[in-house]
């Protein structure tokens, strides 16, 4: 059974990632990286000054930091306090 609808944000599902404590779920649609808070239900997107495109969230072990590879042309590594 359903436990919750989260906000809708439009894009083609690439990638999922639960936080360690089970309250955020960030995903990549298309390459926009989307992150939800399931308490809820709202999602905010995240940036960067140099780029609007990611792949491969991943959050740190104590759920504090969320991680992000770039999917622009520079790559890179991104990492937001969560």
């Amino acid at each position: 059974r359903a436990v919750r609808e989260l906000a809708h944000a439009p894009g083609h599902l690439n990638a999922l990632a639960w936080s360690p404590c089970g309250r955020f779920l960030a995903g990549v649609l298309g390459a926009r990286l989307v992150v939800w808070d399931v308490e809820d239900g709202t999602a905010r997107e995240l940036t960067t000054h140099t780029t609007r495109l990611f792949r491969g969230p991943c959050f740190h072990p104590s759920g504090r930091f969320l991680a992000a590879g770039g999917a622009n042309l520079d790559g890179g590594v991104f990492s937001w306090a969560v």
